[in-house]
């Protein structure tokens, strides 16, 4: 009998823990995705006046340039 008792209020827990995460993800405002920020940028708002780019991985190839004098 006992064990029932526990396995009944666990299920009952984890329903009421479902309604409530329910609920709460319901009120949550979603935002639309989208690709670019043109649709919330001022026009003139934003001016790029130097750009860095910083890599952090490269590949460099080199060879050796051999000289063959077969003149």
């Amino acid at each position: 009998m006992e064990a029932t008792g526990i396995i009944i209020a666990v299920l009952a827990a984890f329903i009421s823990s479902l309604v409530i995460v329910a609920i709460m993800a319901l009120s949550l405002k979603t935002a639309r995705r989208n690709n670019s920020a043109v649709s919330y940028v001022v026009e003139d708002s934003f001016a790029v006046t130097a750009a860095r780019d910083q890599f952090l991985y490269t590949d460099r190839h080199e060879e050796k340039i051999s000289d063959d004098d077969d003149d």
